[in-house]
């Protein structure tokens, strides 16, 4: 039956695991401080205005940092061109 089978589909689509990132900084670090690299050093960093939401390394969302129950969360602004 073609409506079962459309349903199965979409069951199995929905239920594939995608790799999710917030991009919060891209910081641009000379290599003569890559070298000195070890834990216990702090790379400095400026948090970017509009932090982005990746989906498989793809750029969808623009959105503001935040938290929401005591967690670190990303609220989306602004969906982007793909």
């Amino acid at each position: 039956d073609d409506l079962r089978w459309r349903s199965r589909l979409r069951e199995a689509l929905m239920a594939v695991p995608l790799n999710v990132t917030a991009r919060l900084a891209e910081p641009t670090v000379a290599i003569s401080a890559l070298t000195g690299l070890r834990p216990g050093r702090v790379v400095p960093v400026d948090l970017a205005l509009r932090p982005q939401l990746l989906v498989e390394g793809t750029p969808l969302f623009d959105g503001e940092p935040g938290a929401q129950n005591g967690h670190a969360a990303l609220s989306l602004t602004r969906r982007l061109e793909t």
